[in-house]
């Protein structure tokens, strides 16, 4: 015998179907998002590198480095060079102050048997100042007696009287015939600053004359006068004698001396 349970529920056949899908699709009416896909290693985004004047950080030090490198060679080499060129020429100075000052031995010479050439290089030149005298016209007349190095006067002969002269102011005894003075002739010329000195030098070949002719040994005779010509350039003259006084119309140029014993 049927029961009856009471009305029934039915449910309808139009039965929903689940499709898998990797994402949202498009919506008729809207969009709908899809996961993104990861992109490929090598395509990674990445933030653009520091560069310097165009060039990366690490090649741009790079070069500097090089650089001053480069730049501190060649700054420490002309340093360098400049030194030892100086340090050259110094000691070129050097050697050739040596040389000027140093003469070859005569021992050398000879041992070596042989001619050497020696480097000597002449002083420059200079004019000597003009001879002066003891301040004319005030020494007009007035006798001198001349000393040696030693501070001791100068006889003709050793123990003897020294000798003495007269200073005579604007006085010259010009040598040859030429000048009135036929006698006369220049014993020697020779460079002294001043009038005494000149003295001094007369005196000193006087003694020497002397000493030889007592020895029999002929000379020139004895300096009897003296004369300086007071110019730049100018000498002292050993005369033999004196004679007719000729200043060639200079007396101011011209002072002279005359042994008087």
């Amino acid at each position: 015998m049927a029961t009856d349970h009471g009305p029934e529920l039915v449910h309808p056949h139009s039965t929903l179907e689940l499709v898998p899908t990797s994402g949202l699709e498009a919506a008729k009416h809207g969009w709908v998002s899809q996961p993104v896909e990861p992109l490929p290693h090598n395509q990674e985004y990445s933030q653009p590198k520091r560069r310097i004047l165009g060039l990366s950080v690490r090649a741009f030090w790079i070069i500097v480095i090089i650089l001053v490198v480069v730049l501190a060679g060649a700054i420490g080499g002309g340093v360098g060079g400049s030194l030892a060129a100086r340090g050259g020429a110094d000691s070129s100075i050097s050697t050739e102050a040596v040389d000027t000052g140093t003469t070859p031995s005569p021992s050398s010479s000879t041992a070596s048997g042989a001619d050497t050439a020696t480097s000597t290089r002449p002083e420059a030149a200079s004019v000597s100042p003009a001879p002066r005298d003891g301040g004319c016209p005030d020494i007009n007349g007035t006798a001198y007696a001349p000393i040696n190095a030693g501070g001791n006067a100068m006889p003709l002969r050793s123990g003897g009287a020294a000798q003495s002269f007269v200073r005579l102011c604007s006085t010259d005894y010009p040598a040859g015939e030429a000048y009135g003075n036929p006698g006369i002739y220049d014993i020697l010329k020779l460079y002294m600053p001043s009038l005494e000195d000149c003295i001094a030098a007369c005196a000193a070949y006087n003694m020497q004359y002397q000493t030889n002719s007592d020895n029999g040994i002929p000379g020139g005779g004895l300096c009897r006068s003296v004369t300086v010509i007071k110019m730049a350039g100018e000498y002292c003259y050993l005369k033999n004698g004196t004679g007719t006084n000729n200043t060639l119309r200079n007396p101011e140029l011209y002072s002279s001396a005359v042994l008087i014993l």
